[in-house]
C-alpha cells in the first residue's frame, strides 16, 4: 500500500524512518508521519493500515456428471463479480461435460481470487437381469438384477433387488447408482400353459392278467 500525506512539507518523518514524502508499506499496521512547513510548524497525521484477506472461491455442485446431463456450479460464498473459465459471467454455470473449471472473483474490497473444481465423468449402471421369463400359468417367478445399486425402482412400484410377477407382461426396472446417473431396462415375461397329462382311457384289469400297460402318449402341452 502506497501512503502519501500530500506535497508542500519541506520535511518528512514516518514512524518506519523513512523521510521521503511517500512510503510503500506491506504489512498491516499503524504508521504516522510528522511534517515540517516552510515557517517551522509541526503536524502528525496517523494511518491505520489494514490488510484484506485474499478470497477463497469454494465452488460446490455435483462432482459426477452422467451422460446427457446438465449440472450447476457456484461459490459458496457472494462476490461483487464472477469470470468463469467457459466465459460466463454469472454467479452460477451450468455444465454438460466432464472437465476443470475455475472461477476469478473481486470481493467487496476488490480483492481477487481464483477457484477450481473438477467434475468427473460418471459411469452409467449395467443391469443384469437374473431371473427366469417364462411364467407357468397360475404359478410366479422372480425376476432381481443384484446389488450395488443406489436406488432400484420396478415399473410395479416395487423398491428392492428383487420382485416375484405372478401376471405376464413387460416390466421395467431403473436404477441409479452413487453418482446418480440412471439406467432402465425392461423385459416380457411371457406365460405358457400347465401341461395336461392323458395316461389314456380307463382300463380293467383281468385277474389272470393284473398287469396293465399305461402311457401318455396322448398328453398335451
Amino acid at each position: 500500500a502506497l501512503l502519501d500525506d500530500g506535497s508542500g512539507y519541506v520535511r518528512y518523518s514516518w514512524s518506519t524512518g523513512s523521510l521521503e514524502p511517500t512510503i510503500t508499506v506491506a504489512e498491516a499496521g499503524t504508521y504516522s508521519v510528522i511534517v515540517t512547513d516552510t515557517s517551522g510548524c509541526q503536524g502528525e497525521a496517523t494511518y491505520n493500515l489494514r490488510v484484506n484477506a485474499i478470497p477463497e472461491p469454494i465452488i460446490s455442485g455435483k462432482g459426477e456428471i452422467c451422460p446427457d446431463e446438465m449440472i450447476a456450479l457456484g461459490t459458496e460464498q457472494s462476490y461483487v463479480s464472477y469470470e468463469w473459465s467457459n466465459g460466463s459471467q454469472d454467479s452460477t454455470i451450468e455444465v454438460n461435460e466432464s472437465g476443470f473449471y475455475s472461477v476469478q472473483v473481486i470481493d467487496e474490497n476488490g480483492c481477487e481470487g481464483m477457484g477450481n473444481f473438477n467434475v468427473r465423468e460418471g459411469a452409467v449402471p449395467v443391469i443384469d437381469l437374473q431371473g427366469d421369463s417364462v411364467l407357468c400359468e397360475g404359478g410366479q417367478v422372480q425376476m432381481g438384477v443384484g446389488g450395488g445399486f443406489a436406488t432400484i425402482r420396478w415399473s410395479t412400484g416395487e423398491g428392492g433387488t428383487s420382485i416375484d410377477i405372478f401376471e405376464p407382461g413387460v416390466y421395467t426396472v431403473t436404477v441409479t447408482n452413487e453418482a446418480e446417473c440412471l439406467q432402465s431396462k425392461s423385459f416380457n415375461i411371457r406365460q405358457v400353459a400347465r401341461p395336461v397329462a392323458n395316461a389314456g382311457p380307463d382300463l380293467k384289469a383281468d385277474c389272470t392278467e393284473p398287469a396293465l400297460a399305461l402311457n401318455s402318449s396322448g398328453s398335451s402341452i
